[in-house]
């Protein structure tokens, strides 16, 4: 198989796609390269992965959340079986 030449133009408008909100994966297969290319790509380009870094801080807030509904529900039943412990 015949590998691709991307001149240094092109490269900029594919990770210019991927700063747009474009994942990588979805960039790799429209243009045919790996996704050890495009992350070889973006390292020598100097860009930071802050659409990831944005992305981890916003599942991590969410996990957060998640964790603090998860412990009030489980109050929550504690105090009913203490409830039910005192009726009975």
């Amino acid at each position: 198989m015949a590998r691709a030449q991307f001149t240094s133009d092109q490269i900029a408008s594919i990770l210019e796609e991927h700063k747009q909100g474009k994942s990588a994966l979805e960039l790799c297969r429209k243009y045919a390269i790996s996704d050890t290319t495009f992350y070889k790509w973006r390292k020598q380009a100097g860009l930071s992965t802050t659409v990831h870094d944005s992305a981890i801080t916003e599942l991590r807030n969410e996990n957060a959340r998640l964790k603090e509904k998860l412990e009030e529900q489980m109050r929550r039943i504690v105090r009913l079986e203490e409830l039910q412990q005192l009726s009975a």
